[in-house]
């Protein structure tokens, strides 16, 4: 198979491409600091977190095959959006692209490019789009665990009332519309550590914040977490969102 990449959708061979070298599969950098201190030998090395990994640079070797529209490549070639490289097909990588893109002539007319991309530390999967919808008439469900490092899962609770979500260890309370309103959807997103839902009014549509008790919640990759919740629910999604190197 023809070497490629896609960026923002787009597949490299239909903007006429050859990737000459793919970049290399790495850990990603652990962020820390070190600290000397006055009469003690070495240095002090505090991690500032669980899984906290800095961003790097992973670089492609491009070649545009005759005849094709190198400034069409550079208007592509900008900006920020997922990555996805032909030698790990399953995973997309969140990157943007800030150096400079330039084509040298490397003999004849032919030409060449060295691509910068600063990705983010963690490649998820291509294909987990789709939410779990959880059986809610069992009175738990297990997650199973996938990735390298600790995911920062998503939920979407339907219902009415006051509900509570447990996972694992960590539970989390919210109250959900009442009475005889129709059930509303509440977004948990664990990363982005909010939980809201989207109010129309007058075909305009804005997004409402909703108080929860609690903690947000995260899921180890090397264990099952077990999920369970209260009545008052009628439907329960999770993206669990693994993440791997």
């Amino acid at each position: 198979m023809q070497p490629y990449f896609i960026w923002k959708g787009v597949d490299s061979r239909m903007m006429g491409l050859w990737v000459q070298q793919y970049p290399p599969i790495v850990r990603p950098p652990m962020r820390y600091q070190s600290i000397t201190i006055p009469g003690r030998p070495g240095a002090l090395t505090l991690l500032e977190g669980e899984d906290v990994y800095d961003p790097y640079t992973r670089e492609l070797k491009l070649m545009p095959k005759p005849g094709t529209d190198i400034y069409a490549i550079m208007r592509w070639l900008t900006g920020e959006g997922d990555v996805v490289f032909g030698h790990e097909p399953e995973r997309k990588q969140h990157a943007r692209i800030y150096d400079e893109v330039s084509f040298q002539r490397e003999f004849a007319q032919q030409r060449s490019a060295v691509v910068r991309f600063l990705c983010d530390p963690f490649k998820t999967s291509l294909h987990d789009t789709e939410p779990i919808t959880i059986d809610l008439t069992q009175t738990s469900y297990t997650l199973v665990g996938r990735g390298d490092v600790i995911a920062y899962p998503k939920f979407e609770l339907v219902g009415s009332g006051a509900v509570t979500l447990t996972v694992g260890t960590t539970q989390i309370a919210l109250t959900l519309s009442g009475g005889d309103t129709t059930a509303e959807v509440v977004t948990l997103d664990c990363e982005a550590r909010k939980a809201y839902r989207t109010v129309t009014e007058e075909m305009t549509s804005y997004i409402e914040p909703v108080t929860t008790h609690g903690d947000f919640c995260t899921l180890p990759h090397d264990a099952d977490t077990l999920l369970q919740w209260s009545e008052g629910l009628t439907e329960l999604r999770v993206w669990p969102r693994w993440r791997w190197f």
